[in-house]
């Protein structure tokens, strides 16, 4: 969108319809809708909406991966109605009181007119979604957004990862869940910017399987899809499939993978160019939209998360030791919660991520873990878990690893709790996955200084207890298990 646009839905689907019109926007299964009929549905039912009195109100709309949803959250917005997300465990009625309607988007997908009611355009500036974020300490907070928030942006993302790799009527398919802004946000709204093809799956195991089929040339994903993917393609080299005809007929031609989430290591992102697959980084928190930067296709620093010195809608600095953002993507609030969550300088609102972080000299941000998970040692080093944890995703036996402070008699110390890939322990005798875990533990050690080495691990027998977007819950029962 332009720069001097308000950055309202209305306007970036109206824009759409007029650019893209004949362009499929969402495809799922023999259902489609292109840009032009997507902006007539949205706004149709917008006025609905309206019409019906929806507007300043709270609706709790139930996740779910279709286009039924993405038309109704698009419509919803527009209508002025402030939807409010959460995982579907969570019970909003706990922190919300006044919901006006709880339903899912086919209960909501009205078939009727609004006879002759014109759609009364919305402030971009005004709270248009309550998202609870999920969190790996286990607290819930409601984080407040406007449209200008989300479509600031997504026009982040399109102009770190889309130019020069992303063009209209490209594929992808979205693979996050819809009720995280990383979902929304990178794998719907972003895409969408640029008139591409979104095909919608209803369930992640299907994911993989019709990549082939589909042949998306981008996906939005998490370290551990990442993982996954690539474990499935070591899989089928050691079958003898050459590294082109893995790309061809498993990846379907897929040409990148943007991770959000820690930065990986530089070996995976390594592993996935042998298959001609370009893996980049992307940096984010919900409070922000979430998006802050990411790494560009043709332009990105091995182990950086993106440039921040060039950003078209926020500022990113490092103020003792962690990352603030100020600018439009800087959320308006949290719901029902009378603490101060901005500092202000030189009269500017900045967040603070609670990121460790740095910027070198070419703006490139490096994220070294949370403030929150550093482990400070008796004798005053302190080392970030996520540091270590992703030394270990060079090693096939490595399922995923959590890095914790443990306590013995003579003080402090790092400890592991290691999940081995279940793929490969399949095949193997438990003595032999000790063997290959101690390996992976030594060769890690061997290149950290002393305080930093782990000194105890242990092999868990089942896997973690995960967030929605599969982050690891950093708590005692992750620990104990």
């Amino acid at each position: 969108m332009k720069s001097d646009e308000k950055r309202t839905f209305y306007n970036l689907l109206k824009r759409n319809s007029e650019q893209f019109a004949d362009i499929n926007a969402l495809i799922s299964g023999e259902y489609k809708i292109n840009y032009s009929e997507l902006f007539k549905k949205a706004s149709e039912l917008a006025s609905v909406y309206q019409k019906k009195g929806f507007s300043g109100k709270k609706i709790d709309l139930s996740p779910a991966m279709s286009c039924e949803w993405i038309i109704v959250f698009f419509a919803l917005v527009m209508s002025g109605a402030i939807v409010v997300l959460h995982e579907p465990f969570l019970n909003v009625s706990e922190y919300i009181d006044d919901i006006y309607i709880k339903s899912d988007a086919n209960e909501l997908c009205f078939n009727e007119s609004a006879n002759g009611h014109t759609l009364v355009p919305q402030d971009e500036n005004a709270v248009s979604l309550i998202i609870f974020t999920s969190g790996t300490s286990g607290r819930h907070k409601g984080v407040m957004l406007s449209q200008r928030n989300i479509i600031s942006s997504a026009m982040i993302g399109v102009e770190k990862v889309g130019k020069g790799l992303l063009y209209p009527c490209d594929r992808s398919i979205p693979v996050l869940p819809l009720f995280h802004m990383f979902g929304i946000t990178a794998s719907i709204i972003a895409p969408m910017s640029l008139g591409m093809t979104l095909y919608i799956i209803d369930e992640m195991k299907y994911v993989i399987k019709s990549l082939s089929s589909i042949k998306p040339k981008i996906l939005f994903a998490v370290p551990m899809i990442i993982k996954t993917m690539l474990n499935r393609a070591l899989l089928l080299e050691k079958k003898g499939l050459s590294p082109q005809k893995i790309k061809d007929e498993f990846f379907g031609g897929l040409t990148a993978v943007v991770s959000g989430g820690a930065a990986l290591h530089p070996e995976l992102i390594e592993q996935y160019e042998r298959f001609g697959i370009q893996l980049l980084n992307g940096y984010g928190i919900t409070e922000c939209s979430p998006i802050v930067t990411a790494s560009s296709y043709n332009d990105f620093e091995k182990g950086a998360v993106g440039r921040v010195n060039d950003l078209c809608c926020a500022e990113v600095k490092i103020i003792d030791g962690t990352v603030h953002v100020s600018g439009d993507i800087v959320m308006q609030g949290y719901y029902n919660d009378k603490s101060e969550p901005f500092k202000y300088i030189e009269g500017k609102k900045w967040f603070d991520t609670l990121d460790n972080g740095t910027i070198d000299s070419n703006g490139n941000l490096f994220i070294q873990g949370r403030q929150s998970n550093l482990i400070i040692l008796d004798d005053g080093n302190n080392t970030a878990p996520e540091e270590l944890e992703v030394m270990f995703e060079k090693y096939d036996i490595i399922g995923d690893i959590m890095v914790y402070e443990a306590h013995a008699e003579l003080g402090n110390l790092i400890a592991a709790s290691i999940y081995p890939n279940q793929e490969l322990v399949s095949t193997m005798t438990e003595t032999e996955v000790y063997a290959e875990i101690e390996k992976a533990v030594n060769e890690v050690n061997s290149r950290l200084p002393i305080y930093k080495r782990i000194k105890a691990w242990k092999i868990r027998k089942s896997d973690f207890l995960r967030t929605s977007l599969k982050k690891i819950i950093r708590t005692g029962v992750n620990i104990d298990e």
